[in-house]
């Protein structure tokens, strides 16, 4: 992962670093091919995808949850106007 930090001179410094979900792939892959663990490799490369797959999730419901108010307020503006 790079990261630009800016240091006290105005020009750009670039780091490079692993973040959380690489070091779980390294462990979960380290562990799994020195058998200490017997999960699916679903399972072992889920901290690259699973990030990946919480937003697209959170983007679905939150569509669902719009949906489901926009299909609310037809239904009750056709009541209204059958009273």
């Amino acid at each position: 992962m790079l990261r630009n930090k800016f240091n006290k001179n105005s020009k750009m410094k670039i780091e490079t670093g692993l973040s959380l979900t690489s070091l779980l792939f390294i462990v979960f892959v380290v562990l799994k091919l020195t058998n200490h663990i017997d999960w699916s490799w679903w399972w072992i490369t889920a901290p690259l995808w699973g990030p990946f797959g919480l937003v697209v999730g959170g983007i679905v419901l939150i569509g669902l949850g719009v949906g489901l108010v926009q299909l609310i307020r037809a239904l009750v503006a056709i009541f209204m106007k059958k009273k």
